[in-house]
């Protein structure tokens, strides 16, 4: 795993509800680019309500 495929974002448990549409994670989060490929991206909470995106370095290097 590289260490771009975890990215920490502090984002409240609320806020995430309220974002994503889940309760309590992982759930998977879908980012499609201007030139249509997608990227499945898997969001897990943490300890101290920060979340954990798995996969996210293929987004990078693609964008």
């Amino acid at each position: 795993m590289n260490r771009a495929d975890e990215v920490l974002l502090a984002i409240p448990s609320n806020a995430a509800c309220k974002l994503w549409g889940t309760d309590k994670a992982p759930t998977n989060v879908l980012i499609q680019t201007e030139d249509g490929r997608t990227f499945n991206v898997c969001l897990s909470e943490a300890k101290g309500k920060l979340f954990f995106f798995h996969g996210w370095s293929n987004v990078v290097i693609h964008l």
